[in-house]
């Protein structure tokens, strides 16, 4: 979860360093926190004006999102907020980004996975042989 959190403060450096709106920013954040069990409808408060940016976002899943199927609306909503952007009001570049620290949860977590589940000592993976320790012990 540890891992999952520092990749999130990622996207949400690339999302603050663009002025992105806080409150955009808060439901992104929820909604990556959510991991795929809340929709991005479930995150945003009933008065926001971001939910055709949540039912977007819905339509495409979560896994989608975070392997950079990002909706032309979200783009379309943040834009506007890239004027105080450097370089200047750079969609391209502030998508390329937002982009790669999406990917960066994904990545890290596969890399976690791997390196905790599938690590394999004598057969077993780490959970396994730390549960044979205690069984010795």
């Amino acid at each position: 979860m540890m891992q999952l959190c520092q990749s999130i403060e990622g996207v949400m450096d690339v999302l603050s360093e663009a002025n992105v709106a806080q409150d955009l920013s808060d439901i992104i954040e929820a909604y990556l926190l959510a991991q795929g069990c809340r929709t991005m409808k479930d995150c945003i408060p009933s008065h926001s004006i971001y939910k055709n940016v949540a039912t977007a976002v819905n339509s495409l899943g979560w896994d989608c999102f975070v392997e950079r199927r990002i909706p032309q609306v979200l783009i379309g909503v943040v834009k506007p907020m890239l004027r105080h952007y450097i370089p200047r009001g750079s969609v391209e570049l502030w998508g390329a980004k937002f982009i790669k620290s999406l990917i960066s949860i994904t990545h890290k977590q596969c890399l976690y996975r791997n390196s905790d589940v599938h690590h394999i000592i004598d057969g077993l993976s780490s959970w396994k042989q730390q549960e044979l320790m205690v069984r010795i012990h």
